[in-house]
Parts: structure tokens; C-alpha cells; sequence
């Protein structure tokens, strides 16, 4: 398009955007609607919606222009998808998630060492490593079966300025991601990060920049039934957490193969000899 782009162009009339606004009950109006101002949007459903349809439209559109920003300006990995579903699932406080995984993130006994999952379940560790000073950040992600092997290891590594919570949150959600789309079902994600676990779980909520991270996963979760997220203390996320610092170094993403690096063989062995692991 000629010219500066429109706030409804960006956030409406763009096809990339398209997508984002499908499971809105309002779409087809919409898009029959002889308006070139988002203002005007907004306006017209505040007049023939109820509140709840209102917020969730002002919620999406938040989404997709976050969205857009980061991909345009931000260098950040990019978290398209349905974001009227994830409005609607943000806007139910989690209950969804809640439902199908009740627990406290807090486990009720001490954790001393990692365990491995139990048999048909995939446990997946991931850790986040930052580099304010380069503004990156990594991800390490390591998925093993009940006997402790090594399934997949991936060292991710992303461009931009983040918050902690934000990195976290992004190597639980890339962690999910590489599982499923890998065929693996039944899926126990670990992360150290304990704030971002109990978002994740919908157990507290947020409103700053974590929660577009979490309401992708969040969204995952809604579709796949048998995953849960849990938090477990750093001594116990070793592998992944050094994957995540030895990522920060790389200049681009790694997957890694079998045979594993000696050092990852190494810590992942430290794992399976520290069986039982509670007290």
C-alpha cells in the first residue's frame, strides 16, 4: 500500500491478519463493514455486542499489534496464531488450563535431583540464558523418555532485548512445540522459573509483556490434553540449563543428534545415577 499505514490496516485489513480475527462471532459483519477507521470498529462493537465480546475484541487487537511490533521492530520469534481464542482463553482466568492440571506448581515434597517420567511420558526440561550486554537470549531444551535417554536436544537462540520471565516462558512454550510437533503425546514440561510456571498454569495472571507468551501457551495446552507444567528447583534442571548457557554463545540455533555432545551424555547421565530423587 502507498503512503503511511492505517492503525485498521494493521490491525484489520492486512490478509497476514486475517487469520488472528476468524473465530470473532462478529468476522463476517465486519468485514462487511465500509470502514477505514479501527476507532470506528471498536465503536460499532461497543453498540451491538456485549461487554465480554467488546474486551475480547480489544484484547485480540492488542495481541495482533504486539505481534506485529515484534516482528517488525522487536527481532523476536514471532507467536502468530488464533488470537481471538487466546483472548477468549485469557479472559476465562485460566480455568481451562486449571482444569486439566490442578496441582500447585509447588510440589509437596523437597526435590533434591531429577526424576525420569513415568512409562508412555516424555519429560522435557528447558532452561532461558540471557546476554544483556549482546541483547540475546537462548533456550535449552531436552527431551527424555522413562528410562532417562535422550530424545531430542535443541540449543535456541534468539535476537532481542527481553525480560527474564519473557525468555522462560519462550523456552516452555518452543519446548511444547518441538515435542508435539514431533509426534510425542503425554508430556511433562520442567522449567526452574516458578513465576512463569504458575502463569502458565493459570494459577496467578499478568498484564505486562509475558502475556502474550503465555497466553500461546496456554493456547497449546487447551488443545493438547495431556501435558503439564511443572516447576522444579535449578539443581534438578541441569541439562537444560546447560544447553541455555552454552546457546548464548552460538550465533545461531543448534539441534543436536546422537550421538550427543560428551558433555550433555555427561550431565544427562548425572540425572539417571541420582535416582531416587525425593525425600
Amino acid at each position: 500500500m502507498e503512503g503511511p499505514e492505517t492503525v485498521d490496516h494493521a490491525l484489520w485489513r492486512c490478509k497476514c491478519v486475517k487469520p488472528e480475527w476468524i473465530q470473532c462471532p462478529l468476522f463476517s459483519a465486519l468485514s462487511k463493514l465500509k470502514i477505514d477507521d479501527f476507532h470506528e470498529r471498536v465503536s460499532w462493537v461497543a453498540l451491538v455486542a456485549n461487554s465480554e465480546t467488546l474486551i475480547n475484541f480489544i484484547i485480540t487487537a492488542w495481541l495482533v499489534w504486539n505481534n506485529r511490533n515484534q516482528s517488525l521492530f522487536g527481532d523476536k520469534a514471532k507467536c502468530w496464531g488464533d488470537s481471538w481464542s487466546k483472548a477468549t482463553l485469557f479472559l476465562s482466568g485460566g480455568k481451562t488450563i486449571e482444569r486439566q492440571n490442578n496441582s500447585s506448581a509447588l510440589p509437596s515434597h523437597v526435590i533434591k535431583n531429577w526424576s525420569p517420567p513415568s512409562f508412555g511420558t516424555f519429560k522435557i526440561n528447558v532452561d532461558a540464558a540471557l546476554d544483556v550486554g549482546r541483547n540475546r537470549f537462548s533456550a535449552g531444551i531436552v527431551i527424555r523418555d522413562s528410562l532417562g535417554r535422550i530424545l531430542k536436544a535443541t540449543a535456541l537462540v534468539f535476537k532481542g532485548r527481553t525480560s527474564v520471565d519473557i525468555a522462560e516462558a519462550k523456552a516452555i512454550y518452543e519446548g511444547i512445540l518441538l515435542a508435539t510437533t514431533s509426534g510425542l503425546q503425554s508430556l511433562s514440561i520442567e522449567s526452574d522459573s516458578l513465576n512463569v510456571v504458575r502463569l502458565c498454569n493459570g494459577e496467578i495472571s499478568t498484564r505486562n509483556d509475558v502475556f502474550n507468551v503465555i497466553c500461546d501457551i496456554q493456547f497449546l495446552l487447551s488443545r493438547e490434553r495431556k501435558i503439564s507444567i511443572s516447576y522444579i528447583p535449578r539443581s534438578c534442571n541441569m541439562v537444560a540449563h546447560e544447553v541455555a548457557r552454552r546457546a548464548i554463545g552460538l550465533e545461531n540455533s543448534v539441534n543436536m543428534y546422537d550421538p550427543y555432545p560428551i558433555w550433555l551424555q555427561k550431565v544427562a547421565l548425572s540425572d539417571v545415577l541420582s535416582f531416587p530423587c525425593v525425600e
